[in-house]
């Protein structure tokens, strides 16, 4: 998929293959960080990158390239719905560097993964967000989403 971005550029998304891994882990330190304050630790989480890579029902990533550089990034899983006899998308591990951001780079990346998961029947495409995170929810508001009536709940173990 390719789309013009402000600048002119296009807006190339692809899915990520296992060179990509560095990028993708540096992704999500920064997303980790800027997001929520949790330093994680980047020997885990190239673990947890490589995993999905390893098994593709893990989950799957995408990048968006700018005149070939990459320019963001961003991670599906599914998650079966027996209600609904079909797939829920969750965007998940979402990250633009600074220098990317205001340019289009998420909604060709969102845009993509909407059409992604229309063509495979997917019930609806779902993320969870931060509560303070607020540029995350507008951004995510001006691309049509809306605020689910579900709050999340947890145990870590």
């Amino acid at each position: 998929m390719e789309m013009s971005s402000e600048k002119g550029s296009e807006i190339r998304v692809r899915e990520a293959k296992y060179v990509d891994l560095p990028y993708l882990v540096r992704n999500n330190v920064a997303m980790a960080d800027e997001a929520e304050g949790i330093d994680l630790d980047p020997a885990v989480l190239e673990m947890g990158v490589s995993a999905v890579f390893d098994d593709p029902a893990r989950g799957l990533y995408f990048i968006a390239e700018i005149g070939g550089t990459p320019a963001g990034s961003l991670m599906v899983t599914k998650e079966w719905s027996d209600w609904r006899c079909a797939w829920y998308w969750w965007i998940q591990s979402v990250y633009i560097p600074p220098g990317f951001r205001r340019r289009g780079v998420y909604t060709a990346l969102h845009r993509h993964v909407v059409e992604a998961a229309r063509k495979e029947r997917a019930y609806a495409v779902r993320l969870y967000v931060s509560r303070g995170n607020e540029s995350a929810i507008r951004t995510y508001k001006a691309i049509g989403m809306k605020r689910s009536h579900y709050d999340m709940f947890e145990i870590e173990l």
